[in-house]
């Protein structure tokens, strides 16, 4: 997939934003929102402990605005077109968490690995580039 954001909040969350084609057809999108809550790791100083809390979504694609400038929005859980993706208490329950290691950020690019253990036995390599 290449349109997933992350929008991160000083204050210790974060949203993941990404359209989700239903049924594969890209023009019924809809819009996730995946909020996760972090802070510095107990196991690793250079990581980020991370856990999802809720995750929610628009029924269709906003024209007027960006998919992650309503962020604000899905923290109010005042989106326009407001569908439950999955309840909140099966997103604290069964999404887990991790950990995010940050390798390298500058104005343009963040790479960090990642991995639901802390042992990293499967890990993740993410690249975001700043759009």
């Amino acid at each position: 997939m290449n349109e997933i954001y992350q929008v991160v909040d000083p204050d210790g969350f974060y949203y993941n934003v990404s359209p989700n084609y239903k049924n594969g057809n890209r023009n019924k999108d809809r819009i996730n929102y995946l909020k996760g809550q972090f802070r510095i790791s107990k196991t690793n100083p250079n990581g980020l402990d991370v856990k999802f809390r809720k995750f929610l979504g628009m029924s269709k694609r906003p024209t007027e605005r960006a998919i992650y400038d309503y962020v604000k929005e899905a923290e109010d859980e005042t989106l326009p077109n407001q569908v439950k993706v999955v309840p909140t208490f099966v997103v604290r329950l069964s999404f887990g968490g991790g950990i995010l290691v940050e390798v390298y950020t500058d104005e343009t690019i963040r790479i960090l690995y990642a991995s639901n253990k802390d042992e990293f036995k499967r890990g993740y390599l993410y690249v975001m580039v700043r759009p």
